[in-house]
């Protein structure tokens, strides 16, 4: 892959007439070197979101348990 990419980089670049497609193997080398940071902490935000999730289920639960209740 970055083999292709430093081939078509420059074509890319003299295409569009601008430089900003050479930034990419330097983001992709970023995004490489950090690949397990970066999925421990979608991992954690995955999980963050499962227990708002979970609370906002129960809330809502407990809610139409005590309207019910008014009613009786």
């Amino acid at each position: 892959m970055r083999e292709n990419l430093e081939l078509s980089i420059p074509k890319l670049c003299a295409y569009f007439k601008v430089r900003d497609f050479e930034q990419l193997l330097a983001e992709l080398n970023y995004y490489d070197k950090n690949v397990k940071r970066h999925f421990a902490a979608f991992q954690n935000t995955k999980k963050a979101w499962f227990k708002i999730i979970k609370q906002v289920k129960i809330n809502r639960k407990n809610n139409e348990m005590q309207n019910n209740i008014a009613y009786v």
